[in-house]
Protein backbone atom coordinates (compact mmCIF):
# COMPACT_ATOMS: atom_id res chain seq x y z
CA UNK A 1 0.00 0.00 0.00
CA UNK A 2 1.45 3.36 -1.05
CA UNK A 3 1.96 6.26 1.35
CA UNK A 4 -0.74 8.24 -0.49
CA UNK A 5 -3.26 5.39 -0.03
CA UNK A 6 -2.41 5.10 3.67
CA UNK A 7 -2.81 8.85 4.20
CA UNK A 8 -6.13 8.87 2.30
CA UNK A 9 -7.44 5.93 4.33
CA UNK A 10 -6.42 7.61 7.58
CA UNK A 11 -8.12 10.89 6.62
CA UNK A 12 -11.32 9.02 5.72
CA UNK A 13 -11.28 7.19 9.06
CA UNK A 14 -10.88 10.51 10.87
CA UNK A 15 -13.88 11.91 9.00
CA UNK A 16 -16.01 8.91 9.98
CA UNK A 17 -14.97 9.23 13.62
CA UNK A 18 -15.78 12.95 13.77
CA UNK A 19 -19.15 12.38 12.09
CA UNK A 20 -20.05 9.72 14.67
CA UNK A 21 -18.81 11.93 17.52
CA UNK A 22 -20.78 14.94 16.27
CA UNK A 23 -23.88 12.74 15.98
CA UNK A 24 -23.58 11.80 19.65
CA UNK A 25 -22.96 15.40 20.68
CA UNK A 26 -25.95 16.64 18.67
CA UNK A 27 -28.16 13.96 20.19
CA UNK A 28 -27.09 14.87 23.74
CA UNK A 29 -27.60 18.59 23.06
CA UNK A 30 -31.08 17.95 21.72
CA UNK A 31 -32.05 16.13 24.92
CA UNK A 32 -31.19 19.22 26.97
CA UNK A 33 -33.71 21.51 25.30
CA UNK A 34 -37.35 21.35 24.27
CA UNK A 35 -36.75 19.71 20.91
CA UNK A 36 -37.65 16.09 20.33
CA UNK A 37 -34.52 14.01 21.14
CA UNK A 38 -32.94 12.12 18.29
CA UNK A 39 -33.36 8.37 18.43
CA UNK A 40 -30.35 6.14 18.92
CA UNK A 41 -30.63 2.45 18.04
CA UNK A 42 -27.31 0.62 17.66
CA UNK A 43 -26.59 -3.13 17.56
CA UNK A 44 -23.00 -4.31 18.00
CA UNK A 45 -21.51 -7.78 17.78
CA UNK A 46 -18.34 -9.24 19.22
CA UNK A 47 -15.60 -10.41 18.97
CA UNK A 48 -14.44 -7.15 17.45
CA UNK A 49 -12.62 -8.10 14.24
CA UNK A 50 -11.75 -4.57 13.06
CA UNK A 51 -9.11 -3.96 15.70
CA UNK A 52 -6.68 -6.03 17.75
CA UNK A 53 -6.33 -5.94 21.51
CA UNK A 54 -2.70 -4.79 21.21
CA UNK A 55 -3.77 -1.69 19.23
CA UNK A 56 -4.53 0.07 22.51
CA UNK A 57 -1.05 -0.75 23.82
CA UNK A 58 0.62 1.06 20.95
CA UNK A 59 -1.27 4.36 20.99
CA UNK A 60 -3.86 6.27 22.99
CA UNK A 61 -7.56 5.48 23.01
CA UNK A 62 -8.71 8.51 21.01
CA UNK A 63 -6.35 7.73 18.14
CA UNK A 64 -7.62 4.14 17.93
CA UNK A 65 -11.23 5.38 17.89
CA UNK A 66 -10.39 7.91 15.18
CA UNK A 67 -8.77 5.23 13.07
CA UNK A 68 -11.51 2.59 13.57
CA UNK A 69 -14.70 4.56 14.39
CA UNK A 70 -17.06 1.80 13.25
CA UNK A 71 -15.50 -1.04 15.25
CA UNK A 72 -17.78 -2.40 17.96
CA UNK A 73 -15.39 -1.58 20.79
CA UNK A 74 -14.70 1.93 19.51
CA UNK A 75 -18.43 2.64 19.27
CA UNK A 76 -18.85 1.47 22.88
CA UNK A 77 -15.98 3.70 23.99
CA UNK A 78 -17.45 6.64 22.05
CA UNK A 79 -20.78 6.19 23.79
CA UNK A 80 -19.06 6.19 27.18
CA UNK A 81 -17.02 9.27 26.27
CA UNK A 82 -20.24 11.10 25.35
CA UNK A 83 -21.36 11.01 29.01
CA UNK A 84 -22.00 14.47 30.48
CA UNK A 85 -24.07 14.00 33.65
CA UNK A 86 -24.27 10.43 34.95
CA UNK A 87 -22.97 6.94 34.24
CA UNK A 88 -24.53 3.96 35.99
CA UNK A 89 -22.90 0.60 35.29
CA UNK A 90 -24.18 -2.79 36.40
CA UNK A 91 -21.63 -5.36 35.21
CA UNK A 92 -20.83 -8.94 36.15
CA UNK A 93 -17.18 -8.40 35.26
CA UNK A 94 -15.41 -5.13 34.42
CA UNK A 95 -11.66 -5.39 33.87
CA UNK A 96 -10.76 -4.15 30.37
CA UNK A 97 -8.21 -1.39 30.88
CA UNK A 98 -9.20 1.03 28.05
CA UNK A 99 -12.78 1.04 29.38
CA UNK A 100 -11.54 1.58 32.94
CA UNK A 101 -9.34 4.45 31.74
CA UNK A 102 -12.29 6.00 29.90
CA UNK A 103 -14.41 5.86 33.06
CA UNK A 104 -11.52 7.30 35.05
CA UNK A 105 -11.29 10.24 32.63
CA UNK A 106 -15.00 10.89 33.10
CA UNK A 107 -14.52 10.83 36.87
CA UNK A 108 -12.23 13.85 36.63
CA UNK A 109 -15.37 15.87 35.90
CA UNK A 110 -16.88 16.37 39.35
CA UNK A 111 -20.29 17.05 37.83
CA UNK A 112 -20.61 13.50 36.44
CA UNK A 113 -22.19 11.04 38.86
CA UNK A 114 -20.57 7.61 38.36
CA UNK A 115 -21.85 4.49 40.09
CA UNK A 116 -20.73 0.93 39.45
CA UNK A 117 -22.33 -2.30 40.63
CA UNK A 118 -20.36 -5.55 40.37
CA UNK A 119 -20.94 -9.17 41.27
CA UNK A 120 -19.49 -10.05 44.67
CA UNK A 121 -18.13 -13.34 46.00
CA UNK A 122 -17.57 -14.87 49.42
CA UNK A 123 -14.85 -17.19 50.64
CA UNK A 124 -16.54 -20.56 51.20
CA UNK A 125 -14.40 -21.13 54.32
CA UNK A 126 -14.40 -17.74 56.07
CA UNK A 127 -17.63 -16.39 54.51
CA UNK A 128 -15.80 -13.08 53.96
CA UNK A 129 -16.23 -11.12 50.78
CA UNK A 130 -13.60 -11.73 48.09
CA UNK A 131 -12.93 -8.38 46.46
CA UNK A 132 -10.45 -9.04 43.63
CA UNK A 133 -12.16 -7.02 40.87
CA UNK A 134 -13.28 -4.11 43.04
CA UNK A 135 -9.82 -3.81 44.63
CA UNK A 136 -8.44 -2.92 41.19
CA UNK A 137 -11.16 -0.33 40.69
CA UNK A 138 -10.91 1.13 44.19
CA UNK A 139 -7.17 1.68 43.73
CA UNK A 140 -7.73 3.45 40.43
CA UNK A 141 -10.84 5.51 41.10
CA UNK A 142 -10.10 8.24 43.58
CA UNK A 143 -12.35 10.92 42.13
CA UNK A 144 -15.71 10.20 43.73
CA UNK A 145 -16.75 7.07 41.83
CA UNK A 146 -19.09 4.96 43.93
CA UNK A 147 -18.71 1.17 43.91
CA UNK A 148 -21.07 -1.50 45.17
CA UNK A 149 -20.95 -5.29 45.08
CA UNK A 150 -23.95 -7.59 45.20
CA UNK A 151 -23.56 -11.07 46.67
CA UNK A 152 -26.36 -13.46 45.76
CA UNK A 153 -27.11 -16.31 48.15
CA UNK A 154 -26.99 -20.01 47.23
CA UNK A 155 -24.07 -19.52 44.84
CA UNK A 156 -26.15 -17.25 42.58
CA UNK A 157 -24.71 -14.42 40.52
CA UNK A 158 -25.40 -10.77 39.83
CA UNK A 159 -25.08 -11.55 36.12
CA UNK A 160 -26.45 -8.31 34.60
CA UNK A 161 -24.45 -6.45 31.98
CA UNK A 162 -25.91 -3.00 31.35
CA UNK A 163 -25.12 0.68 31.65
CA UNK A 164 -27.15 3.89 31.57
CA UNK A 165 -25.61 7.10 30.25
CA UNK A 166 -27.14 10.45 31.29
CA UNK A 167 -30.43 8.65 32.06
CA UNK A 168 -30.98 8.64 28.28
CA UNK A 169 -28.88 5.92 26.66
CA UNK A 170 -29.18 2.26 27.64
CA UNK A 171 -26.36 -0.17 26.86
CA UNK A 172 -27.28 -3.81 27.34
CA UNK A 173 -26.33 -7.26 26.08
CA UNK A 174 -24.30 -10.38 26.79
CA UNK A 175 -20.97 -8.51 26.76
CA UNK A 176 -18.84 -8.43 29.89
CA UNK A 177 -16.40 -5.54 29.72
CA UNK A 178 -13.32 -7.77 29.61
CA UNK A 179 -10.61 -8.37 27.02
CA UNK A 180 -11.70 -11.98 26.52
CA UNK A 181 -15.34 -11.05 25.94
CA UNK A 182 -14.48 -8.22 23.53
CA UNK A 183 -11.85 -9.91 21.37
CA UNK A 184 -12.24 -13.67 21.75
CA UNK A 185 -15.89 -14.49 22.54
CA UNK A 186 -19.20 -14.22 20.72
CA UNK A 187 -21.30 -11.51 22.35
CA UNK A 188 -23.84 -8.85 21.46
CA UNK A 189 -24.67 -5.37 22.68
CA UNK A 190 -27.38 -2.83 21.96
CA UNK A 191 -27.49 0.89 22.63
CA UNK A 192 -30.89 2.53 22.64
CA UNK A 193 -32.64 5.70 23.71
CA UNK A 194 -36.04 4.02 23.94
CA UNK A 195 -37.44 5.82 27.03
CA UNK A 196 -39.49 2.83 28.22
CA UNK A 197 -36.47 0.54 28.21
CA UNK A 198 -34.20 3.16 29.76
CA UNK A 199 -36.71 3.72 32.57
CA UNK A 200 -37.05 0.03 33.38
CA UNK A 201 -33.28 -0.46 33.61
CA UNK A 202 -32.92 2.76 35.60
CA UNK A 203 -35.41 1.39 38.12
CA UNK A 204 -33.56 -1.92 38.30
CA UNK A 205 -30.25 -0.18 38.86
CA UNK A 206 -31.70 1.90 41.68
CA UNK A 207 -33.23 -1.21 43.21
CA UNK A 208 -29.79 -2.86 43.24
CA UNK A 209 -28.22 0.33 44.60
CA UNK A 210 -30.67 0.43 47.52
CA UNK A 211 -29.82 -3.12 48.66
CA UNK A 212 -27.77 -3.52 51.83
Amino acid sequence: MSSYTKITAYILSLCLWYRFRHYLQDWISSSDDKREPQSLQVVLFFPDTQIKCHDFHQTNCDEVIAKHPMSSLCQLLSLLKSCQRSLYICMYCLSYEPIIQTIEELSLNKYIDIRIILNGKRNVVTNEEVDHSTTRLRQLFKNGIQLKTIIVSNDGLMHNKFAIIDNNILINGSLNWTQNAIFFSYNDMIATTDPKLVLQYWRQFNHFWSLN
